[in-house]
């Protein structure tokens, strides 16, 4: 697939820290348990997709973990009498869109904020932002379909083939150049390459590596060719 217009995700990844007051679980009123309002945020923030963002939008909200114990773990002990001082949650935002993406990140704020009043424990967000989206400049898409067509015909296109809610670091240099990232296959039954990406079966057929090769050669000869022009 080589297309124009957005491709892939941006990628944002959150955590969340709530601290609060470790006690027993006789004297709760002892205590501020960190718990309970981690898994309340949790539930709120995975609302925040069909409720504070355009329904028709492509977004992904992901939480990845939750814990609740002084080394967010709960691997370390008898806990069940135990109200914890500390929790944590991790995630991670994709869009296609700056906007949206500002967007989650302003209501996951509000949210962490409220929380702190409500539940009476304090805060803490930190976000890490892995990448902007993938958005392929359309003359360099054109060029770079001109070179598949080149070296395979029209054939070679999966016409199926739309965009990937998943995330690449090659979209960083959009902010220096135009860019095109292209897609090539690399499934095929007959070697058993089928699994899916993070599969511990996953495999690639490795002539896929050759066909990107070319492809890379020809788009360079192409796009060097019109800038000689």
């Amino acid at each position: 697939g080589v297309n124009a217009g957005p491709q892939m995700t941006e990628a944002i990844e959150f955590q969340i820290y709530l601290e609060g007051i470790p006690g027993h679980g006789s004297t709760p009123h002892l205590a501020a348990d960190a718990t309970l309002p981690i898994a309340a945020l949790a539930v709120q923030i995975m609302n925040l997709s069909g409720s504070k963002l355009p329904p028709l939008s492509d977004k992904v909200l992901t939480l990845g973990r939750i814990y609740s114990g002084p080394n967010r773990t709960i691997e370390h002990g008898d806990v069940y009498n135990v109200i914890q001082g500390n929790s944590y949650l991790e995630g991670s935002i994709r869009t296609f869109s700056d906007e949206e993406g500002e967007k989650f990140r302003e209501e996951i704020e509000k949210l962490v904020k409220g929380t702190e009043i409500i539940y009476g424990v304090k805060g803490k967000l930190v976000w890490n932002v892995h990448t902007v989206a993938l958005v392929n400049d359309e003359e360099m898409a054109e060029t770079g379909r001109s070179a598949c067509r080149k070296l395979w015909g029209d054939d070679v296109f999966d016409q199926s083939f739309g965009k990937q809610m998943a995330s690449e670091d090659f979209a960083l240099y959009r902010s220096k150049a135009r860019t095109c990232f292209a897609f090539v296959g690399s499934r095929n039954p007959a070697k058993n390459a089928v699994a899916a990406h993070h599969s511990p079966k996953f495999d690639i057929d490795e002539d896929a590596i050759e066909m990107a090769s070319c492809l890379h050669a020809q788009f360079a000869i192409d796009f060097l060719k019109k800038c000689t022009r």
